[in-house]
């Protein structure tokens, strides 16, 4: 037990097999009769889609199934989840809850908002026949600053919430805050611009869904911080299956930084197309 105690240092155990090249993240991951899924974006930060035509993609060499919003729908499937907790002066109740699908319907929300799902047999031939897809887009008025966009004529993301306000968060002891305030001999005010920001890690987001026909079985190889949530999510709110036909495996995760405590979009895509084809299917992002 002397190895063991409080403000002793942990020894790290998994070092060198990492260092040495024996890591195995969800990119290594590469299954018999694999396919390879591709998202096509949108380019406008706002835009209505008016139509969409994949006649050309579905034909190109090599394709194997192009999904769009409309087909996601149709097959009864759910939006993406919204997981969030409660903390002292939140209530996640009182958060706007947007119907966000893994891929638009009517309208392109932000840059790289996907379009549509292109799986074949490798990635350059998904990738090849995204380029073949006509949309039909109406450009929008947009706003990208934050500050702006919560001005009472600022374009809304979604109708339904007024003022592009998610939710308020409000902590502390506001009285406490204002008598401070109101007895101090001098008070400085300033405004504050957050920057941007967001997590880069090691490995991007990443998915290989492997449907077994025999066993009705799904198995999900996915860069998760929290299987059991991904698992829930998946079958539950999304698929509408039983969780027991699912299994989530997570290997070296290669960063995070928070962002892969979420469920992204290409999840669910791979997981149904995996079913549909009744063969594995991979989707990798880039760093673009």
């Amino acid at each position: 037990m002397e190895n063991f105690g409080f403000s002793k240092s942990v020894q790290r155990i998994e070092d060198p097999r990492l260092l040495r090249g024996a890591g195995r993240y969800t990119d290594d991951v590469n299954l018999p009769r694999q396919a390879h899924g591709h998202v096509l974006r949108s380019p406008h930060a706002h835009a209505r889609i008016r139509g969409i035509d994949v006649a050309a993609a579905r034909a190109a060499p090599g394709v194997l199934l192009v999904l769009t919003g409309a087909d996601y729908i149709a097959a009864g499937f759910g939006p993406m989840p919204l997981i969030m907790h409660a903390v002292p002066g939140f209530d996640p109740k009182k958060v706007f809850a947007a119907t966000h699908w893994p891929l638009a319907t009517d309208r392109a929300r932000f840059v790289g908002d996907g379009i549509a799902f292109i799986v074949a047999e490798t990635r350059a031939r998904a990738i090849d026949a995204a380029e073949s897809i006509e949309v039909d887009y109406e450009p929008l008025p947009s706003v990208t600053d934050a500050a702006r966009a919560a001005e009472p004529d600022a374009p809304r993301v979604w109708d339904d919430c007024p003022g592009n306000i998610a939710f308020a968060c409000d902590m502390g002891n506001a009285g406490a805050a204002e008598q401070a305030f109101s007895r101090a001999a001098h008070v400085v005010k300033r405004r504050m611009r957050i920057n941007r920001l967001s997590a880069n890690p090691m490995e991007p987001r990443g998915v290989v869904a492997d449907f077994n026909p025999a066993k009705d079985f799904f198995t999900v190889y996915l860069g998760t911080q929290d299987t059991f949530r991904a698992r829930a999510q998946i079958a539950k709110d999304l698929l509408k299956i039983p969780e027991e036909k699912i299994r989530v495996v997570a290997g070296d995760v290669g960063g995070s930084f928070g962002m892969k405590g979420a469920l992204y979009p290409e999840t669910p895509l791979a997981v149904w197309a995996s079913k549909l084809l009744g063969r594995p299917v991979k989707w990798v992002g880039d760093r673009s």
